[in-house]
């Protein structure tokens, strides 16, 4: 069982039921508070999402991220990098401690050699990392998408499958979709175990109203 906390207010996410939740928030400025917060991987004086799985309660970081911008998702942002960094040190450890090896080496024969053109040697204090190579070839994902919508489906998929998060936020989406392109989206998400929360500041008119699972006013009452 997934149970999130938003302003303490229960909402269980169940796949079998639906993978698609809508929050509206009418106070700009719990609004923005709560948008910050996402934002910055649920950090922040205020803890404003919970997540507990199985009745143990976890970092919303561990698993959920935020789809933004929406009209241009960063595959290749930080997260991502360093996870796909990390799986290939692991996955490939023997091969790449060896390249890695075999680096240095060279790097010292050549250190080495210029050192003996001048009077006072050269030396290097530090050796080149696995993370060194990755970064000096820009070591990416290559993107590949038709539309917006594949790109967001694209950019959810490889971010659950390296780092392991099913949960993505993402705002105002009903700004940019209409219904019959969100059902699209959705359904592909479902098929992968992803869930989506999409949080807005009122609600709109062409939005199902069964989506919407926390409604809160301008004066922060809770409306159910």
């Amino acid at each position: 069982m997934i149970v999130l906390y938003i302003f303490d207010k229960e909402i269980y996410l169940d796949l079998e039921v639906r993978n698609y939740y809508s929050i509206v928030i009418e106070n700009k400025k719990k609004l923005l508070e709560l948008e910050k917060y996402i934002y910055f991987d649920f950090s922040g004086k205020e803890e404003f999402i919970k997540c507990k799985i199985d009745n143990n309660f976890i970092n919303p970081d561990k698993i959920a991220t935020l789809i933004y911008p929406i009209f241009n998702p960063d595959f290749n942002n930080k997260r991502n990098i360093n996870s796909l960094y990390k799986i290939l040190k692991n996955f490939y450890r023997e091969d790449v401690d060896s390249s890695v090896e075999t680096i240095n080496s060279k790097i010292k024969e050549i250190i080495d050699t210029i050192s003996l053109d001048y009077s006072i040697n050269i030396e290097t204090t530090e050796e080149i990392k696995i993370e060194d190579i990755f970064k000096i070839s820009n070591l990416r994902f290559a993107e590949n998408y038709n539309s917006l919508l594949e790109r967001i489906i694209q950019f959810c998929v490889v971010t659950k499958e390296i780092r392991n998060v099913f949960i993505f936020f993402v705002f105002d989406l009903n700004k940019y979709f209409e219904q019959e392109e969100i059902q699209l989206l959705l359904k592909d998400l479902y098929i992968k175990g992803i869930f989506l929360i999409n949080i807005e500041n009122s609600v709109k008119e062409n939005e199902e109203t069964k989506h919407i699972s926390l409604l809160i006013d301008s004066d922060l009452c809770v409306i159910n």
